[in-house]
């Protein structure tokens, strides 16, 4: 049996023009990852990074927390995340940046709510499969190269051994829906439960997937620290 810790990024910057990166908050959220790791005396026979700034961050961050030495991490972008840019442009031009998004949402009476509707409506025509063209990647490509990163990483394992991926909620999300067999419009709303840093382990023996773990997150699940729990 080998094990793939599937590590959620700390919380990205939202609210700035540039989301690909991570804030002071999931800064200290990976460090504490980190550490918790290391005090369980949990270690890694492989490291992978997927390749966005704030997943290198992340695992930057979490390696202070650690102390230790962890594996070199060869960057594999098929963990990154869908490109909700793409997505959210595409269904509205006003959503197609950073700056004009914010514009638009902060002339709504409810922003959070407002983004929650157009974000939904945005990724339910693009899982659809109408409109595939429209898309710079598609649903159906997504979902091909997050199972392909699945299985390429487990294929780097031997019997017994582990390795961490540092990734982002959409593609975590896209391996327990397909593991756990879920309808596929389930994907989006399991996307939103995700922790920042939250940890989900997926088993492998005799060639079978199990989910193991979903979204652990006891490291900021504390009196002093429950502040930290975000989902951005």
């Amino acid at each position: 049996m080998s094990c793939v810790y599937l590590l959620r990024h700390g919380q990205a910057s939202f609210e700035a023009d540039d989301y690909d990166a991570l804030s002071g908050t999931g800064e200290q959220q990976a460090q504490r990852t980190g550490a918790d790791l290391a005090r369980r005396g949990i270690t890694f026979n492989k490291v992978v990074c997927g390749g966005m700034q704030r997943h290198g961050q992340t695992l930057a961050q979490l390696q202070k927390g650690y102390g230790g030495a962890l594996p070199a991490a060869p960057v594999n972008p098929d963990w990154n995340e869908i490109d909700h840019h793409n997505i959210l442009g595409v269904f509205d031009e006003r959503l197609a940046t950073a700056a004009s998004m914010r514009q638009y949402l902060m002339a709504q009476p409810e922003p959070e709510k407002a983004f929650l509707n157009v974000f939904t409506q945005a990724v339910h025509r693009w899982q659809s499969g109408k409109y595939n063209d429209d898309y710079a990647e598609s649903w159906c490509n997504f979902r091909r190269r997050v199972l392909k990163a699945l299985e390429a990483t487990f294929v780097e394992l031997e019997k017994g051994e582990q390795a961490l991926v540092v990734t982002s909620g959409g593609p975590i999300a896209l391996v327990l829906s397909s593991l756990m067999q879920l309808p596929e419009q389930n994907w989006f709303s399991l996307n939103w439960t995700l922790v920042n840093t939250g940890i989900t382990k997926i088993l492998r023996t005799g060639g079978r997937f199990m989910v193991s773990s979903v979204n652990e997150h006891q490291h900021l699940d504390t009196p002093a620290s429950r502040s930290m729990i975000t989902y951005k």
